[in-house]
């Protein structure tokens, strides 16, 4: 099977004053697109256009973490998408949104044993951030 291919436009954020559970949050001050090629998930071609001025805490991750995860590292760009995935679902199941978020890594070159935990971290304790109205589902 042939690997799916991302391409990851810039980031481009500003910190606000507010914070969300004691984490800071950001604002994306132009939008962020990604894009993808491939077969990897099932999906053909897809392309990712995350708003300008949509809020998001970058990695969640717990504070005792930070020192090797802070919320802010090279995964940056995969947790905006992540967050966004989470607060509109739209046509993509937990799962996928999941999966995408660890290959955004992937393709970012987080090392392998980063994105496996964040991704492992995301699959067993991100269910309850799911939006309510969609199914989680599962291949």
């Amino acid at each position: 099977m042939k690997s799916q291919r991302w391409l990851i436009g810039p980031l481009m954020l500003e910190a606000l004053q507010e914070t969300q559970y004691g984490r800071l949050q950001y604002r994306l001050t132009e939008p962020l697109t990604i894009s993808s090629t491939g077969d990897r998930h099932g999906v053909l071609t897809m392309q990712i256009v995350i708003p300008k001025d949509f809020v998001t805490d970058l990695a969640s991750v717990p504070r005792v973490w930070w020192r090797v995860f802070p919320p802010a590292g090279t995964y940056a760009a995969a947790a905006v998408v992540h967050d966004w995935f989470y607060q509109h679902p739209q046509g993509v199941s937990r799962f996928l949104a999941d999966a995408i978020f660890r290959d955004l890594m992937d393709a970012m070159q987080v090392p392998w044993w980063k994105r496996w935990f964040m991704w492992a971290a995301v699959r067993l304790n991100s269910w309850r951030y799911w939006h309510e109205d969609m199914e989680d589902i599962t291949p």
